[in-house]
């Protein structure tokens, strides 16, 4: 120790101004090193900041718990051109029941190619419903046919503007992280809307009903006849045309009665002169007898 610093105070001048020197270019090549890192972190990160970013991802259905989108969005800052989506198998889904598939499996469709994406610009469709694919399953295992897969892999590929090389991110869509989620139900706009719309459709089904018994009440005979005006009035006139219409029955039947009884008469007259003709024309056509 002590012959260390006696080496440190046998120096002179010019040797401290070379320890000097050499020291301020230490440091110096140090910062340069530190600043040529920073500035390529720098620009490194600023690269990725400033180039698009597609993702291939599932999503909650808004509104619609237990349902979920596949969303492919852009969530860089720039936009995405030539957009490759691809998986490595079908993208299986639960049919739905207008497509009368009961125990088939429907593959979601999804544009394998996507020209532009815009930043912050999204695709997006409903996929499927956890409950639905569970159901379907049991369905399938008492028929013996194999089960929904529930992990899907994929790969999305894109450019960006002033790089040759394309940019390609990873996708792993899993159901099984859906199994047991639960959530807190808030009701919204669309459940108003929603609401309203079923009372909308109770009313017109009573307005149809209530149309269609007015329509029963069209015919003269079995229908319903409305008066405007007094009561009395609307009595007092249907019981004299009652009265009117009864007393021309009868005047009727008078006459009738009447006309009965000669057109009997003159019928029997009738039948007897027929009666007596065809004897007396047998009479006259005999021979006299010699007797």
């Amino acid at each position: 120790m002590s012959g260390a610093w006696h080496f440190v105070f046998k120096l002179q001048a010019g040797d401290w101004s070379a320890i000097a020197a050499w020291g301020t270019l230490v440091v110096a090549v140090a910062a340069a090193t530190f600043a040529y890192f920073q500035v390529r972190e720098a620009r490194r990160t600023r690269d990725e900041q400033a180039q698009p970013n597609v993702v291939a991802y599932m999503e909650p259905t808004k509104g619609h718990w237990g349902f979920f989108d596949l969303v492919i969005k852009n969530f860089g800052t720039t936009p995405a051109y030539s957009v490759s989506v691809s998986f490595d198998q079908l993208l299986e889904r639960v049919p739905f029941p207008d497509e009368k598939k009961i125990f088939e499996n429907a593959a979601l469709t999804y544009p394998v190619a996507i020209p532009f994406l815009a930043p912050g610009q999204e695709w997006r469709t409903v996929w499927d419903s956890i409950n639905r694919r569970e159901r379907a399953d049991e369905a399938r295992r008492e028929r013996n046919l194999p089960a929904l897969e529930y992990e899907y892999r994929g790969s999305i590929e894109y450019r960006s503007a002033g790089r040759k090389a394309p940019l390609e991110s990873a996708s792993i869509l899993n159901w099984e992280q859906f199994r047991s989620a639960m959530t807190v139900e808030t009701k919204t706009v669309h459940d108003i809307a929603d609401s309203l719309d079923r009372r909308l459709k109770d009313i017109n089904d009573q307005v149809a009903a209530l149309h269609k018994s007015v329509s029963a009440f069209s015919d003269e005979k079995t229908g319903v006849w409305v008066y405007s005006g007094d009561a009395d009035e609307l009595r007092a006139y249907h019981a004299d045309l009652a009265a009117r219409a009864r007393d021309s029955h009868e005047a009727l039947m008078r006459v009738v009665g009447q006309l009965l009884p000669q057109e009997s008469t003159r019928r029997t007259n009738s039948s007897v002169t027929e009666d007596s003709t065809p004897s007396g024309s047998v009479a006259e056509q005999e021979p006299p007898s010699d007797d």
